[in-house]
């Protein structure tokens, strides 16, 4: 049977976080930033309330934040293909 399987996937982010939340958010993949939503923060501002928050952290590792991806795969026979 033919179904949609929605997939989360969580990834550190190890560059510049505004750039790396610009390409994000980049209106062309995210139909004009409706797909695009934040939890805790504005993602406006996320990349200041990030920074805020990992300068008040008392150990950082090497990730600067992570960003959770969403995708939704349509089964079609034996391929599957990204909407």
């Amino acid at each position: 049977a033919c179904g949609d399987m929605a997939v989360t996937k969580i990834k550190p982010i190890k560059s510049t976080l505004s750039k790396a939340l610009d390409y994000i958010e980049n209106p062309d993949k995210t139909d004009g930033k409706m797909l695009v939503s934040s939890f805790g923060c504005s993602y406006e501002t996320a990349d200041i309330e990030f920074e805020y928050t990992l300068s008040q952290a008392l150990q950082k590792g090497n990730n600067l934040a992570f960003t959770q991806c969403r995708a939704l795969w349509k089964r079609h026979g034996k391929r599957k293909r990204r909407l």
